[in-house]
């Protein structure tokens, strides 16, 4: 399935893709799958996007069609369609 992706503020995100607004084809269906093809497509730059420690870094958010946010937690129950835009960006702290 195709799915849009977006990167704001995400720090190494223009480094490890070669831009921050692009569409990817997806295989498997979930937010978690996402995320684990971009690090197996775009290899060790994509890894330090996503992780920490290696771990996923909790402090980006995932947003799917602007109004749904995954949490971390739940990313490999969080089911995508085709043609969802999916907005990573880092979490702001502040009030």
């Amino acid at each position: 399935m195709q799915i849009h992706l977006k990167f704001i503020i995400v720090e190494g995100a223009h480094e490890a893709f070669g831009r921050t607004d692009f569409t990817f084809e997806l295989e498997g269906v979930s937010a978690g799958d996402l995320v684990r093809e971009l690090m197996k497509n775009y290899g060790s730059p994509a890894e330090h996007v996503f992780l920490a420690d290696g771990h996923y870094e909790e402090n980006i958010q995932i947003i799917v069609n602007w109004r749904k946010f995954v949490p971390p937690e739940r990313m490999d129950d969080f089911q995508l369609q085709d043609g969802d835009n999916i907005l990573f960006t880092h979490m702001v702290e502040g009030g």
